[in-house]
Protein backbone atom coordinates (compact mmCIF):
# COMPACT_ATOMS: atom_id res chain seq x y z
CA UNK A 1 0.00 0.00 0.00
CA UNK A 2 1.41 3.35 -0.96
CA UNK A 3 2.47 5.86 1.46
CA UNK A 4 -0.77 8.45 0.17
CA UNK A 5 -3.02 5.96 -0.19
CA UNK A 6 -2.44 5.64 3.78
CA UNK A 7 -2.83 8.92 4.63
CA UNK A 8 -6.31 9.38 2.37
CA UNK A 9 -7.50 6.13 3.21
CA UNK A 10 -6.76 5.03 6.74
CA UNK A 11 -5.85 8.75 8.76
CA UNK A 12 -9.31 10.15 8.47
CA UNK A 13 -10.58 6.69 10.15
CA UNK A 14 -7.70 7.07 12.69
CA UNK A 15 -8.68 10.90 13.28
CA UNK A 16 -12.20 10.00 13.87
CA UNK A 17 -11.59 7.16 16.05
CA UNK A 18 -9.58 9.52 18.24
CA UNK A 19 -12.90 12.51 18.33
CA UNK A 20 -15.00 9.40 19.28
CA UNK A 21 -12.05 8.85 21.65
CA UNK A 22 -11.90 12.52 23.19
CA UNK A 23 -15.64 13.06 23.66
CA UNK A 24 -15.86 9.61 25.12
CA UNK A 25 -13.49 10.80 27.96
CA UNK A 26 -15.60 14.23 28.95
CA UNK A 27 -18.00 13.04 32.00
CA UNK A 28 -20.95 14.77 30.73
CA UNK A 29 -22.39 16.13 27.88
CA UNK A 30 -25.43 17.31 29.30
CA UNK A 31 -27.78 19.83 27.69
CA UNK A 32 -29.84 20.25 30.15
CA UNK A 33 -32.85 18.86 28.42
CA UNK A 34 -34.28 16.31 30.22
CA UNK A 35 -35.72 13.75 27.97
CA UNK A 36 -34.37 15.48 24.65
CA UNK A 37 -31.02 15.65 26.23
CA UNK A 38 -30.96 11.55 25.97
CA UNK A 39 -32.54 11.23 22.61
CA UNK A 40 -29.66 14.05 21.40
CA UNK A 41 -26.61 11.97 22.76
CA UNK A 42 -27.82 8.29 21.67
CA UNK A 43 -28.53 10.17 18.30
CA UNK A 44 -24.69 11.44 18.57
CA UNK A 45 -23.46 8.47 19.43
CA UNK A 46 -24.81 6.41 16.74
CA UNK A 47 -24.09 9.04 14.24
CA UNK A 48 -20.77 9.06 15.39
CA UNK A 49 -19.92 5.25 14.68
CA UNK A 50 -22.03 5.42 11.47
CA UNK A 51 -19.34 7.76 10.23
CA UNK A 52 -16.80 5.73 11.78
CA UNK A 53 -18.19 2.90 9.92
CA UNK A 54 -18.29 4.65 6.46
CA UNK A 55 -14.62 5.47 6.82
CA UNK A 56 -13.97 2.13 7.65
CA UNK A 57 -16.23 0.53 4.74
CA UNK A 58 -14.28 3.42 2.62
CA UNK A 59 -10.64 2.00 3.93
CA UNK A 60 -11.63 -1.53 3.88
CA UNK A 61 -13.14 -1.82 0.20
CA UNK A 62 -16.82 -3.05 -0.66
CA UNK A 63 -15.58 -6.88 0.53
CA UNK A 64 -16.39 -4.93 4.25
CA UNK A 65 -19.63 -4.16 3.34
CA UNK A 66 -21.72 -7.05 4.74
CA UNK A 67 -19.32 -7.06 8.03
CA UNK A 68 -19.64 -3.46 8.48
CA UNK A 69 -23.76 -3.28 7.91
CA UNK A 70 -23.61 -6.20 10.63
CA UNK A 71 -21.82 -4.34 12.86
CA UNK A 72 -23.22 -1.39 12.68
CA UNK A 73 -26.77 -3.04 13.03
CA UNK A 74 -26.11 -5.19 16.43
CA UNK A 75 -24.02 -2.04 17.65
CA UNK A 76 -27.42 0.05 17.18
CA UNK A 77 -29.90 -2.37 18.36
CA UNK A 78 -27.96 -3.34 21.49
CA UNK A 79 -27.48 0.22 22.09
CA UNK A 80 -31.49 0.96 21.49
CA UNK A 81 -32.49 -1.49 23.76
CA UNK A 82 -30.39 -0.96 26.44
CA UNK A 83 -30.52 2.64 26.62
CA UNK A 84 -34.31 2.95 25.19
CA UNK A 85 -35.91 0.05 25.82
CA UNK A 86 -39.28 1.34 24.43
CA UNK A 87 -37.37 2.22 20.63
CA UNK A 88 -39.90 -0.70 19.12
CA UNK A 89 -42.96 1.26 19.98
CA UNK A 90 -41.64 4.60 18.90
CA UNK A 91 -40.60 3.14 15.29
CA UNK A 92 -44.30 1.52 15.15
CA UNK A 93 -45.86 4.94 16.37
CA UNK A 94 -43.32 6.53 13.85
CA UNK A 95 -44.16 4.53 10.84
CA UNK A 96 -48.19 4.51 11.50
CA UNK A 97 -48.23 7.96 11.50
CA UNK A 98 -46.36 8.33 7.67
CA UNK A 99 -47.21 4.75 6.41
CA UNK A 100 -50.75 6.13 4.30
CA UNK A 101 -47.88 8.24 2.38
CA UNK A 102 -46.02 4.95 1.03
CA UNK A 103 -48.74 2.38 0.95
CA UNK A 104 -51.45 2.54 -1.62
CA UNK A 105 -54.32 -0.73 -1.25
CA UNK A 106 -54.05 -3.02 -4.61
CA UNK A 107 -57.88 -3.73 -5.46
CA UNK A 108 -56.28 -6.39 -7.74
CA UNK A 109 -53.86 -7.70 -5.13
CA UNK A 110 -56.88 -7.33 -2.32
CA UNK A 111 -59.44 -9.27 -4.97
CA UNK A 112 -57.15 -12.66 -5.10
CA UNK A 113 -56.32 -12.62 -1.51
CA UNK A 114 -60.48 -12.49 -0.25
CA UNK A 115 -60.15 -14.96 -3.30
CA UNK A 116 -57.45 -17.52 -2.40
CA UNK A 117 -58.84 -16.83 1.60
CA UNK A 118 -62.09 -17.76 0.40
CA UNK A 119 -60.74 -20.89 -1.24
CA UNK A 120 -59.28 -22.17 1.49
CA UNK A 121 -55.34 -21.27 1.17
CA UNK A 122 -53.69 -20.45 3.81
CA UNK A 123 -51.28 -17.41 3.54
CA UNK A 124 -47.98 -16.24 4.72
CA UNK A 125 -45.53 -13.63 4.50
CA UNK A 126 -42.16 -13.04 5.24
CA UNK A 127 -39.74 -9.91 5.47
CA UNK A 128 -36.78 -8.91 6.77
CA UNK A 129 -38.35 -5.81 8.23
CA UNK A 130 -39.10 -5.47 11.73
CA UNK A 131 -42.56 -7.07 13.21
CA UNK A 132 -43.60 -3.62 14.23
CA UNK A 133 -43.53 -2.67 10.80
CA UNK A 134 -44.52 -5.37 9.01
CA UNK A 135 -47.82 -5.30 10.50
CA UNK A 136 -48.32 -1.75 9.86
CA UNK A 137 -47.55 -2.22 6.02
CA UNK A 138 -50.05 -5.25 6.37
CA UNK A 139 -52.69 -3.45 8.11
CA UNK A 140 -52.24 -0.40 5.49
CA UNK A 141 -52.58 -2.71 2.06
CA UNK A 142 -55.63 -4.42 3.69
CA UNK A 143 -54.08 -7.60 4.21
CA UNK A 144 -53.56 -7.87 7.54
CA UNK A 145 -56.73 -9.76 7.75
CA UNK A 146 -55.93 -11.96 4.94
CA UNK A 147 -52.46 -13.26 6.13
CA UNK A 148 -52.67 -16.48 8.81
CA UNK A 149 -48.61 -16.33 9.25
CA UNK A 150 -45.93 -13.03 9.41
CA UNK A 151 -42.77 -13.93 10.21
CA UNK A 152 -39.86 -11.71 10.49
CA UNK A 153 -36.03 -11.21 10.34
CA UNK A 154 -33.45 -14.04 9.71
CA UNK A 155 -34.91 -17.62 8.21
CA UNK A 156 -38.17 -15.71 8.03
CA UNK A 157 -39.12 -17.51 4.93
CA UNK A 158 -38.36 -21.15 6.35
CA UNK A 159 -40.53 -20.49 9.58
CA UNK A 160 -43.29 -19.56 7.27
CA UNK A 161 -42.66 -22.63 5.14
CA UNK A 162 -42.44 -24.81 8.03
CA UNK A 163 -45.79 -23.45 9.00
CA UNK A 164 -47.57 -23.59 5.96
CA UNK A 165 -46.33 -26.85 5.04
CA UNK A 166 -43.39 -27.88 2.46
CA UNK A 167 -45.74 -27.95 -0.23
CA UNK A 168 -46.37 -23.74 0.36
CA UNK A 169 -45.66 -21.78 -2.81
CA UNK A 170 -43.36 -18.80 -2.55
CA UNK A 171 -44.83 -15.67 -4.10
CA UNK A 172 -42.40 -12.81 -4.76
CA UNK A 173 -43.76 -10.67 -7.02
CA UNK A 174 -47.64 -9.07 -7.48
CA UNK A 175 -47.65 -10.29 -10.98
CA UNK A 176 -46.94 -13.95 -9.61
CA UNK A 177 -49.74 -13.11 -7.33
CA UNK A 178 -52.04 -12.17 -9.27
CA UNK A 179 -51.58 -15.70 -11.50
CA UNK A 180 -52.02 -17.68 -8.75
CA UNK A 181 -55.89 -17.89 -8.99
Amino acid sequence: MTRSRVLTVWLPVFAWAAVIFAFSSIPSLSTGLGTWDTVLRKGAHIAEYAILGALLYRALGREALALAAGIAYAATVGALDEELPNWRQLLERFAEERAPVYFRRDGDVSATLRQLRAGGTRIGVFTDAPLELARIALSHLGAERHVEVLETGAGAQERVSATLGEDARVVNTRAELLAVT
